[in-house]
């Protein structure tokens, strides 16, 4: 299945959305949980129109990400998916839901500064978003990008390990991976039980998603070559989250600390 339209001709993006075997299970997923999640609302009583809309706008966000195939789309989904999250929590949190919300927003705010960036390098040096055309041409890439029509060039080497990391920390911080995960406990505990099942079931999945979609596929050589760093952040999070998770009394805050 795969939709396209052209969207933003100048700099060759188009609204294309497409499902494979990837994106389907986590879809599917999705679209389970989410009304799982409205029908355990009913004890919502306070603003109910408006904390329905939001919750639809986030399965948008969640839906948009497993779908987009090209990137400026997946960012404008990734996004969509942040800003629901956040008044979910900050308006029908529990006590320390403001902090919680404005952590969460400063956190994955960051990621988006990452993202982007990885992006709009892909971007101008592939010359299209399309990721079905990026995937084919984007290792095999080996000519040194100009800086903004200047007389200055840039290593594709040094393009590609800058997009990789850019890519890496920002999908790390939706993980989480240590030590990114500072934000979920509390994320986990203030949000309203709704939240924190599409949070548990669905949000943190974007970040492993990112990692098979793009970071694995597009940067093949990258991967190889810091595969031990990553390791080690891996298993250092496995720890920290187990010992994290032995000490809490609280439920929804064991569960984050076993996502990390």
């Amino acid at each position: 299945f795969m939709e396209r339209v052209v969207w933003y001709e100048a700099v060759n993006a188009s609204y294309l959305l497409g499902v494979d075997g990837i994106s389907v299970t986590m879809v599917l997923l999705t679209t389970i949980l989410t009304p799982a999640a409205v029908l355990i609302s009913w004890s919502i009583k306070d603003n109910v129109r408006n904390y329905m809309a939001l919750f639809m706008m986030l399965a948008t966000g969640m839906l948009g990400v497993f779908m987009a195939l090209d990137l400026m789309l997946f960012f404008v989904f990734w996004e969509i998916g942040l800003v629901p999250m956040y008044f979910l929590i900050n308006q029908w949190g529990s006590g320390n839901r403001d902090y919680a919300s404005m952590k969460f927003l400063i956190y994955t705010m960051a990621g988006s500064l990452g993202l982007l960036l990885a992006i709009q390098l892909i971007g101008v040096a592939s010359g299209t978003f399309d990721l079905t055309q990026i995937i084919e041409t984007w290792p095999l890439l080996n000519e040194p990008l100009s800086v903004l029509g200047l007389p200055i060039t840039l290593p594709i080497a040094t393009v590609k390990a800058v997009a990789f990391w850019a890519f890496a920390i920002a999908f790390a911080i939706k993980v989480p991976i240590w030590p990114f995960h500072t934000w979920l406990p509390d994320a986990h505990t203030e949000a309203p039980t709704a939240g924190s099942m599409i949070l548990a079931g669905v949000l943190l999945k974007l970040g492993a998603y990112g990692f098979l979609r793009l970071v694995l596929p597009l940067f093949p050589e990258q991967s190889q070559t810091y595969a031990g760093v990553l390791a080690v952040l891996a298993v250092l999070a496995i720890i920290m989250g187990a010992l994290s998770s032995w000490g809490q009394k609280d439920f929804k805050r064991l569960v984050a600390y076993s996502s990390v």
